[in-house]
């Protein structure tokens, strides 16, 4: 409306009624709360008042709905609402009337899951399949701990997008650089699993059981489900022997189901929260939601004129 009647700014009508438009563009500064980002919703409140004259001069009335029909949509806002409330204040003495309305908005946290949560959720992925994954076994120590090096300069790396892209606030900690978090911190804990301490208390395990010639015991082979194997004797200069090469090789296996094991619990606990921010974008349908709001919008548009 206020666009429309940029060339005719005053309109009266047989009722007495006189309408002024005044075409300006207006930049409101919001207060906003972070706290489920990319899941928030805002509301901003729009003050419209005369401070020269009360209201025995000046009587401001909203009588309907805002009109939509020069809205633009936003990529990154969906508008959900738009209210209008008359209100009386004193000012010097002097009743003044405002009108204020409320506008309040949805961001579509799409992009923020694919830029900021994904990259996240795959970096750990990798990072866990290699730091379990069975290499040769020389120089394994040194691989491991050059993937677990490089996967935390990664995540450095995407912190600092992080970020860039979360707003700042010191109210509140928002939802996504939680999810965020909870990748570095999985990602630090399995790589101390498989870091430099596993090597060397492998090493102490192996001596171990050499000496005692120890098969696992049954409830890991049963937890694990492996098979038992019996031990194979050898004779030599008269003496009857064991042959450890049938244990190491139990538990050799067990080594690798645990791995197995581990790394699916890994999995499992990365990619859990990271489904539910998921789950959460698609039960947000906020575009539909405003599709309808500027549908009605129209038709009351179409019924006031």
């Amino acid at each position: 409306m206020l666009l429309d009647a940029v060339r005719s700014p005053i309109k009266v009508s047989f009722t007495g009624e006189v309408t002024y438009a005044y075409p300006a563009i207006y930049t409101v500064l919001c207060q906003i709360g972070i706290a489920n980002f990319p899941f928030d919703d805002q509301v901003c409140k729009i003050r419209f008042a005369s401070w020269a004259y009360d209201e025995d001069k000046i009587l401001l009335n909203a009588s309907h709905k805002p009109l939509l029909k020069n809205y633009a949509p936003n990529e990154e806002w969906a508008l959900q609402d738009v209210d209008m409330a008359r209100k009386e204040y004193e000012h010097e003495e002097t009743v003044v009337s405002e009108i204020i309305y409320y506008i309040k908005v949805a961001r579509k946290p799409f992009y923020y899951l694919i830029s900021l949560v994904v990259p996240s959720y795959i970096i750990c992925v990798l990072s866990i399949a290699g730091l379990f994954a069975r290499f040769s076994t020389k120089h394994e120590r040194q691989e491991r701990f050059t993937l677990g090096v490089t996967a935390i300069l990664s995540m450095a790396v995407l912190s600092l997008v992080v970020t860039e892209k979360v707003p700042h606030s010191s109210e509140s900690v928002p939802l996504c650089v939680y999810a965020f978090y909870h990748y570095h911190g999985n990602h630090c804990n399995h790589f101390d699993v498989n870091g430099d301490e596993g090597p060397r208390k492998s090493n102490a395990f192996i001596i171990g059981f050499r000496t005692h010639f120890l098969s696992p015991p049954n409830w890991i082979r049963k937890g694990l489900f492996i098979a038992r194997k019996h031990a194979a004797f050898f004779q030599q200069h008269g003496q009857v022997y064991m042959d450890i090469h049938t244990t190491a090789e139990q538990w050799g296996e067990v080594s690798r189901r645990m791995d197995y094991l581990l790394a699916s619990v890994f999995i499992i606990i990365i990619s859990t929260p990271t489904l539910y921010l998921f789950y959460m974008c698609y039960q947000m349908d906020h575009a539909t939601a405003e599709r309808i709001l500027l549908e009605n919008a129209k038709r009351r548009d179409q019924l006031y004129y």
